[in-house]
Order: structure tokens, then C-alpha cells, then sequence
């Protein structure tokens, strides 16, 4: 008996989960050509689907300089600096990758989210190395992944689309849920994508491999 207009925003890049598809809303705002057609399939009518359009924050527009964002956590800006996000579910499957990756020489900046419990132990992991810097969430994502060198992440449509939007590299290490089935598949269009599939053999082959891209794929 609602009265009020209402619109859905898909949040997923490629697959659909039924219950996004709702012929009742007023409008549905799709980000992609194969979510149309997902939602088309199931029932929404096109000439009520807005696409393409995905919600970024206006905050990615604000960038600082990179040598005060590493100034602050007493990082060198000259160095090769891997960005670990996805928050605490995320970051929880990640605790041996990040040992690994801090015994090379590179800085890492790891996100946590708002997963304290991992925060801490990942803190206390990594106290006596100082080119590892753990965070809980932060407000200003944006400067990280503006001056991050690779970004290291989970299939979250949000994320992948902001780590584009800087035209980053990244590696994607797996899918959470259902809900970003078919978002790593969507992004591997990109030439500076890479997707482990939850298999961290391939971590240092396909870090590497992003780090010796040639220019026309930066």
C-alpha cells in the first residue's frame, strides 16, 4: 500500500542475486550492461532501469599529497607501497600473505576495517617492523588507494571501481559471499587486474608481474 517512490541501486557488477530485481520499484539503477540484462531476465522492465550508474563517494575527488600522507605514519614515499583492504573478514584470511609480503622490501599499509580484534593482532604481529602499518577504518581511503602502488583487496564491487577510478593495480584475492560472484570476472577486463581465487601461490608471481607491466598498461 506504499505510496512513497522508491528506486533500487544494484551494487554488484556482473551476477545479480534475485532479490535486487523488484518489478514494483520505480526506478533501478544498474552499473553495468550484463546487470540490465540480469535484471531484464528477471523481470524489470528497461525503461525503468537507469544505467550505467554506481554510487562513488565525491570524497575520491580529494586527494593530499603523498608525502604527507606517508609523513604520517613514517612511511618513505620512494618506496614500492602495497595497500591491503577488504575489511576485518576480509583482512582475517590475509594474516600469512601479509607475513610474506612483509619480509620483502616493500611498505605495507593494511586496512582492517572496523575489526578491531584483527587490528590488534595484526599490531602486535608487526610492531618491530616499521614499513608495516596497520589501520582500523579510515574516513580518506582515497589516499590510499591514490598512492598506493598495488592494491591488495577483496572482490567488493566498491572497492575495484575506486582502485579504477585512480587507474591502480590490483589483485583481487577472492570473492566474499555470493553477493561478489561475477565481480572479479567484470574486472579482470582490466589489464592491471589480477585474481588469485583464493589461491596465495600465486600472490608474488602475480604482484611481480603487475610491478614489471610495461607503460602502455599504466
Amino acid at each position: 500500500g506504499l505510496t512513497t517512490p522508491y528506486a533500487v541501486v544494484v551494487t554488484d557488477l556482473a551476477s545479480v542475486l534475485r532479490g535486487w530485481a523488484d518489478p514494483k520499484a520505480d526506478l533501478t539503477f544498474s552499473p553495468t550492461e550484463e546487470v540490465t540484462a540480469a535484471l531484464e531476465n528477471l523481470g524489470v522492465s528497461r525503461n525503468k532501469i537507469i544505467a550505467p550508474l554506481f554510487p562513488l563517494r565525491p570524497s575520491l575527488q580529494h586527494v593530499l599529497p603523498k608525502e604527507q600522507v606517508f609523513a604520517r605514519h613514517g612511511l618513505n614515499p620512494h618506496r614500492t607501497t602495497l595497500v591491503i583492504t577488504g575489511g576485518g573478514v576480509a583482512t582475517r584470511t590475509l594474516e600469512g600473505a601479509i607475513a610474506l609480503l612483509a619480509s620483502k622490501n616493500y611498505q605495507l599499509i593494511v586496512i582492517c576495517g572496523k575489526d578491531k580484534t584483527i587490528a590488534d593482532k595484526l599490531q602486535g604481529d608487526h610492531q618491530d617492523n616499521p614499513s608495516v602499518v596497520v589501520l582500523e577504518f579510515v574516513q580518506d581511503m582515497q589516499n590510499y588507494f591514490a598512492h598506493g602502488d598495488v592494491m591488495i583487496t577483496k572482490a567488493g564491487a566498491t572497492s575495484l571501481l575506486e582502485i579504477e577510478a585512480f587507474e591502480k593495480r590490483a589483485i583481487i584475492t577472492h570473492e566474499v559471499g555470493s553477493q561478489e560472484k561475477g565481480n572479479a570476472a567484470y574486472a579482470l577486463r582490466n589489464p592491471r587486474f589480477r585474481f588469485l581465487a583464493g589461491d596465495m601461490t600465486k600472490l608474488l608471481p602475480s604482484l611481480e608481474e603487475l610491478l614489471n607491466l610495461p607503460t602502455q598498461h599504466l
